[in-house]
């Protein structure tokens, strides 16, 4: 897992690039921040956020064309993460949700059933955001112009951990949706991913890597975790949801925990799949060799 990576550095431009996609939604919260209580907030907002959506599609066509390389892995990320857990996961969890229940005992509004609901929700999110990396990472294996991500992938397994990493960046926007007074938190969540990817391009080993990202997104998790519980009385939410205060705020608090460890688990799942693999069961990429000739006779 120390092992030395083969990949060379990225050059100043590429990692400029490849830092964007964390630090824009830095800059988009700062924003929201600077110009709130403006009339004009909606609109300034909104044209950030398409501005962003624009950049990102320009970057995703520029890894595509040069065949998707590390740079590009984090913004590949949250497209997937956001098509994973707004569309794919959504449309399978309505069909199979009443059966969740029945397994908990049919009883939805207790505190204990709910806590288990947002648990399994959650790591369903993140399975299906996994299970659609894989597929894109295959589809992408099968078409000689996009078959670097998977090669990079095969001799580095932490840069498929990167991939989800970039998703973080999305699903931290999902925990606190519907929370006001927030800005502060989203920066200081956004800043500890952006600072774990800065080290995780600038180390050379799989160890230092993925110890980045892990240090990255707990950092970010257990703010986000704490954030919410100090602005969750500020919140003008009615009756919190049927429960009090105090155990509102607990059960926040433990299902943004929880959403932290799924998503350590599916970061570091590649690295317990790579043991199972076994080095040798692991077809390795060859350069062709060439063939020689048999010796003259004469």
């Amino acid at each position: 897992m120390n092992q030395n990576l083969s990949g060379r550095p990225l050059t100043s431009k590429e990692l400029i690039v490849a830092m964007s996609i964390f630090v824009l939604p830095v800059f988009l919260a700062i924003s929201a921040l600077l110009f709130q209580g403006q009339s004009s907030i909606n609109l300034i907002m909104t044209t950030l956020f398409l501005a962003l959506i624009a950049f990102t599609l320009i970057v995703l066509i520029l890894g595509f064309v040069k065949g998707f390389p590390r740079w590009s892995v984090p913004f590949l990320g949250i497209v997937v993460t956001v098509f994973g857990i707004l569309e794919l996961s959504q449309r399978i969890w309505e069909n199979i949700y009443p059966a969740v229940y029945r397994m908990l005992g049919g009883r939805p509004s207790t505190l204990p059933t709910r806590i288990a609901y947002q648990a399994l929700r959650g790591g369903f999110s993140w399975f299906t955001v996994f299970v659609a990396c894989v597929l894109l990472v295959l589809l992408l294996a099968a078409w000689p112009r996009t078959r670097r991500l998977a090669q990079s992938i095969r001799r580095d397994w932490t840069l498929f951990s990167f991939l989800l990493y970039g998703g973080v960046i999305f699903s931290l926007q999902l925990v606190f949706e519907e929370y006001r007074y927030a800005e502060l938190w989203k920066i200081a969540c956004w800043t500890c991913l952006a600072l774990g990817a800065w080290i995780y391009l600038k180390s050379e080993t799989s160890r230092k890597r993925i110890m980045a990202l892990l240090v990255g997104v707990t950092l970010a998790y257990w703010i986000a975790a704490v954030g919410k519980w100090i602005v969750l009385p500020l919140q003008s939410w009615g009756a919190w949801y049927g429960y009090d205060h105090w155990t509102y705020l607990r059960f926040q608090f433990g299902s943004t925990i929880t959403g932290w460890v799924w998503v350590v688990f599916f970061m570091l799942l590649p690295a317990l799949l790579t043991l199972i693999l076994r080095p040798q069961e692991i077809v390795p990429i060859h350069e062709e060799e060439p063939v020689e000739e048999p010796p003259d006779p004469a």
